[in-house]
């Protein structure tokens, strides 16, 4: 039988601590969960052909009128004020969410898949949300693009470590072979993270393949 190990997607990263510099810019990716899947957040940047996951949030079952806190933090007064009722919801429950510093200064490319969601987190204090765009082959493209760098991750990013420890290709039960299917498996930080430099895949040079 083929081993995990000789199915994996990605071989091309590290877990490592490193200082986010100060003058780093920074990308955003978002995917929506809700009742099995969970709903996250990923920040990263680039330095030359090195790609750096800083931060995540990451949480199944996430309520849309609490996603703002999620991604903002609890203690954004702004972000209190726009959602008061759902402020009010956490803050009884004593939710201490932290969300990823910038993530309202900063573009956040979001699964298209929910344009109401997008719209909600629009209008509730991230204004500068958009959708991604997806066309045919482009999860594939996406990945390929991922596996152009060299991918450091921080290890405080437990699910995005996670992920690309088991993300794999699918086997063909009748053969044993590894097939070039992506499991639609641990993915959901991986779908962010296409998401977050879609804009910079676009509008390189950068060709699959």
């Amino acid at each position: 039988y083929r081993t995990m190990s000789e199915a994996r997607v990605f071989r091309n990263w590290k877990a490592k601590a490193f200082k986010t510099p100060k003058d780093a810019t920074f990308y955003f990716g978002a995917d929506w969960g809700y009742a099995l899947d969970p709903t996250t957040l990923i920040r990263c940047f680039i330095d030359d052909r090195k790609l750096y996951v800083d931060q995540e949030v990451y949480l199944v079952g996430c309520e849309i009128d609490h996603s703002p806190f999620l991604f903002g933090g609890v203690n954004d007064k702004e972000l209190q004020d726009l959602n008061p009722s759902a402020y009010a919801a956490l803050k009884s429950k004593n939710k201490q969410w932290r969300g990823i510093d910038g993530a309202r200064k900063w573009r956040i490319t979001a699964d298209n898949a929910r344009p109401e969601t997008i719209s909600y987190m629009q209008k509730h204090g991230f204004p500068l949300m958009r959708p991604s765009i997806k066309g045919p082959g482009s999860v594939m493209e996406g990945v390929d693009f991922l596996q152009s760098y060299d991918i450091v991750i921080h290890p405080r990013c437990k699910n995005t470590v996670d992920e690309f420890t088991f993300y794999s290709y699918k086997t063909d039960p009748r053969t044993d072979e590894i097939i070039p299917v992506l499991s639609d498996k641990k993915n959901h930080v991986i779908d962010a993270l296409r998401y977050s430099i879609e804009i910079v895949r676009r509008k390189s040079d950068w060709r699959p393949m």
